[in-house]
């Protein structure tokens, strides 16, 4: 896994930097617009298959016979920040490293079987070989393994057919011809209920199937069906890129985190899990365009929980209370962020897209002091394309705070061209015990420098 440098209380950067996620935006070409059914049963594990209870209990033998069902082990990574990346396609490699994972027995009975794109040097190479050699893995007609393609829906009902050795299944789709390689093991595996159609009477084989896809199927094949209480439990550690309300969490968690359970009426109930930690420094955390705090005693992100002007929610992201303007800012966050800058990089980029992007409009003044019209003048920013200096100032506040800046607006007065005063608004950050102001408005207005001045050599005098 990569990783990125972070130094304590300073907020570090990430953008996609695990190795799974490299080409996370890879082509789709197939219509994504009808759900998978499977998404919408997740809950389930074998009910509505074609096969009776006694069949069924034979095809988990089948798959014990090579992998662990017993032992609970994660058999899915996350990356150094924990991030799951649920929608990024499974390549071949990692199916390989995975089932190496699970298998009870990682022996090459037979000569190992090595392939010339495989790199021996390279982290999945006893993986892919291993697999190979037990024939539930091929490589493809060239000759080669491929590990970074991606593997298909089609590829994919194959090997769990290899490991289950299904009976003839029924099951027909109007997209695959019955010529189709796959053909009976996609038969097999949907009438066995671990893979699904789409509402539309296809099966997309040649579609790639995505992590969070990966785990629902293979919690279903090893018959591990996750405990509802547990993985919804507070110390469980937060994936940045998994919502709870995410249709795979359940089976994301189940397939990530090493736990001890017994089967109460028929279902798993966890007695224990590992407590997992980052191994990362306290403090805040960009990751994608999401905020999070790494509790110092915990090594966990902190949840529901509040960090001066700072909001963390249920799923540790930090938030304005405001969905909408919520997504205001992590599209912007995603517009003006690159890899590699820094925290203050990030403030001037906040900066300059207040001031360069919205226009001067007429709009609500505040007294002296006074607090809460923040998010209101900030939405109206972003709705509108317009406001008035209070507005601007929110907008840069919130924006800032993206940042892991515990920045403040202020209501005061400045200086008017005639000398005199007028109400104004403006922010005010505190950075390594130094107070600052920066005011995007009157640097649009009048071409100054507002960005981190401080009350004495700034262009204008304000009053609060």
């Amino acid at each position: 896994m990569k990783s990125i440098k972070k130094t304590a209380l300073i907020i570090s950067f990430m953008l996609s930097v695990n190795y799974f996620a490299v080409n996370a935006a890879a082509d789709e070409t197939e219509d994504q617009s009808i759900p998978a059914v499977n998404e919408k049963i997740s809950d389930e594990i074998v009910s509505g298959s074609g096969f009776d209870a006694e069949t069924l209990d034979e095809v988990v033998s089948g798959v014990g016979f090579f992998l662990n069902t017993e032992d609970h082990i994660p058999y899915l990574k996350t990356d150094d920040y924990n991030n799951f990346c649920p929608k990024v396609f499974t390549t071949r490699a990692e199916a390989a490293e995975m089932l190496y994972t699970l298998l009870k027995d990682k022996s090459t009975a037979v000569t190992a079987i090595n392939f010339p794109d495989v790199d021996s040097e390279m982290f999945y190479a006893e993986a892919i070989s291993t697999v190979a050699s037990k024939g539930i893995m091929l490589g493809r007609d060239d000759g080669l393994f491929h590990p970074d393609d991606y593997i298909k829906r089609g590829e994919f009902a194959s090997i769990v057919n290899k490991l289950a050795n299904l009976p003839e299944g029924f099951a027909k789709f109007e997209d695959i011809e019955d010529g189709y390689w796959a053909y009976g093991d996609i038969s097999a595996v949907v009438d066995a209920g671990y893979m699904r159609g789409y509402e539309d009477g296809t099966f997309r084989p040649r579609k790639n199937i995505t992590r969070a896809e990966t785990a629902v199927v293979m919690n279903k094949l090893l018959k591990r069906e996750p405990d509802r209480e547990a993985v919804y439990s507070d110390d469980i550690l937060i994936m940045p890129d998994v919502e709870e309300e995410l249709w795979a969490f359940p089976d994301i968690v189940e397939a990530t985190t090493a736990h001890e359970y017994s089967i109460s009426n028929g279902k798993e109930v966890w007695t224990s899990h590992s407590a997992d930690k980052l191994n990362k420094d306290y403090g805040f955390a960009l990751i994608g365009d999401n905020l999070f705090y790494i509790n110092d005693d915990t090594k966990q992100y902190i949840r529901n929980r509040t960090l001066g002007n700072f909001i963390f929610d249920n799923n540790g992201r930090y938030t304005t209370g405001s969905k909408e303007l919520d997504n205001y800012l992590n599209n912007i966050v995603e517009k003006i962020i690159n890899p590699g800058m820094t925290k203050e990089q990030m403030l001037y980029a906040a900066y300059e897209y207040i001031k360069n992007n919205f226009k001067y409009q007429k709009g609500n003044i505040y007294s002296n002091g006074s607090s809460g019209w923040d998010v209101a003048e900030a939405e109206k920013i972003f709705t509108k394309g317009k406001g008035n200096c209070y507005s601007f100032a929110a907008g840069f506040t919130h924006l800032s705070r993206k940042f892991g800046y515990d920045a403040v607006p202020i209501a005061g007065q400045t200086t008017s061209a005639s000398g005199g005063l007028t109400p104004h608004g403006w922010t005010e950050i505190v950075i390594d015990g130094n107070l600052y102001i920066f005011d995007p408005e009157l640097a649009m207005a009048n071409g100054y420098n507002l960005f981190k001045k401080t009350y004495s050599n700034a262009a204008v005098k304000y009053y609060k």
